[in-house]
């Protein structure tokens, strides 16, 4: 009987003493004067390390000179581009589709006297749809991490379908090359700006196969005609993302 009394006893001191025990510490974070219970939650708490890229898209106008077989396809805003892809490495790198539509028109002294006769049906328009990969490089920033400004180089490659409304279809390569600047801020899941760029085009005309050579203008010898339109254009984008 006592030996039962004191078996008792014991097991009341014992859970008396688990009750008061503080919660386990680290022997690394015994000489810091933070409590144990604010490491343990601490340590819980979930770090937010973000995401290594990230998703934009934009919407632009573009207005210039466009060529078809070295012939200036008239009207006002030539472009409207919808771009959509990732930045990475710091947002420095931007790898994106895109995707323009162009409404153009041929002046119909050009038509009637590349044909040899005057055009009977249609005025010249066409609409123009071209799709294309690019690569876009900020080589130079300033600003703070929530916003700043970028100068960057950019290069594509992409496919131009022409369809002109009086018959007709074309399809041809382009290469594309830019250099702008863009303006842009940064909050922790969204972001948006705006750039303004230089870009050039380059793209194979058909009109040009077998031709002799000629002087196109006041020259010292004649060549043959170089066989690629470079259409010169200033683009606006506005740009956003997340």
């Amino acid at each position: 009987m006592q030996a039962l009394r004191l078996a008792l006893l014991s097991a009341v001191l014992l859970a008396a003493a688990t009750a008061d025990a503080k919660p386990y510490m680290n022997l690394d974070d015994q000489d810091s004067d933070e409590p144990a219970t604010t490491k343990v939650a601490t340590a819980a708490k979930p770090v937010d390390k973000g995401w290594p890229f990230r998703l934009e898209g934009g919407i632009g106008i573009r207005w210039g000179s466009f060529l078809i077989n070295n012939v200036d396809a008239k009207d006002t805003v030539k472009q409207i581009h919808l771009d959509g892809g990732a930045r990475f490495f710091n947002q420095r790198i931007f790898v994106y589709g895109q995707y323009a539509i162009q409404s153009m028109q041929i002046p119909l002294d050009e038509l009637a006297a590349r044909a040899g006769t005057p055009v009977a049906i249609g005025n010249g328009r066409g609409l123009m749809h071209r799709l294309a990969a690019h690569g876009r490089y900020s080589f130079a920033r300033a600003g703070e991490k929530d916003g700043g400004m970028d100068l960057f180089a950019d290069a594509g490659l992409g496919v131009q379908h022409i369809r002109w409304d009086a018959g007709g279809a074309w399809t041809r390569p382009d290469v594309q090359l830019a250099l702008g600047v863009s303006g842009f801020g940064v909050g922790d899941t969204q972001h948006g700006g705006m750039s303004i760029a230089m870009v050039l085009t380059l793209a194979p005309r058909n009109d040009v196969e077998g031709a002799g050579r000629a002087c196109g203008g006041p020259c010292d010898y004649a060549t043959e005609p170089t066989g690629v339109d470079r259409s010169f254009m200033f683009d606006v984008t506005l740009m956003f993302g997340k």
